[in-house]
């Protein structure tokens, strides 16, 4: 819409709300909605229902027609969008992902359960005297201080148990 038809129609918009058919129009329409009312409030026995709503606004609808016609010069029906024209369909390619992946076959045997290597079994201290200790697999353990020493270097002692190199 250009600015000046724009303008133009604001204007003639403007100016109708003013005129006497539209205030004659608007004059009825208030009246008609008194009207109503009154007779809503002279038979309400509590809150109007949905259907005395819905027959007070089908009995306005008129009036409220005539109201539009003569202030906004429409025909004072709903708006309704102007059509849309058909536009031809988007067509997208298609996505390539290259070539298939083969995948190896599943195996038909299930495998043998991995089982964890077994460690030493465990040495313990079996007695000690002033210049070691003796060992439970029957090794001779020097003493160095506070430090015992195996045959393959110093061992670490946890309690009891005792690890040598």
């Amino acid at each position: 819409m250009t600015p000046l038809l724009c303008a133009m129609t604001v204007s003639a918009w403007a100016q109708a709300p003013g005129s006497p058919a539209c205030q004659q129009a608007m004059s009825a329409l208030q009246a008609e909605e008194a009207s109503v009312l009154s007779s809503r409030e002279a038979g309400a026995s509590g809150a109007p229902s949905a259907t005395d709503s819905a027959v007070a606004s089908a009995r306005l609808q008129p009036w409220r027609e005539r109201a539009a016609r003569a202030c906004l010069g429409s025909a004072g029906n709903a708006y309704t969008p102007p059509a849309r024209t058909a536009q031809d369909p988007v067509t997208v390619p298609p996505v390539s992902l290259g070539p298939p992946v083969k995948l190896p076959p599943a195996p038909t045997t299930p495998a043998a359960p991995v089982v964890p290597a077994r460690s030493d079994a465990l040495t313990t201290i079996v007695g000690c005297d002033a210049s070691g200790c003796w060992a439970s697999d029957g090794s001779r353990l020097s003493r160095n201080g506070s430090t015992l020493t195996g045959p393959r270097g110093a061992c670490t002692l946890q309690g009891a148990v005792v690890r040598c190199p």
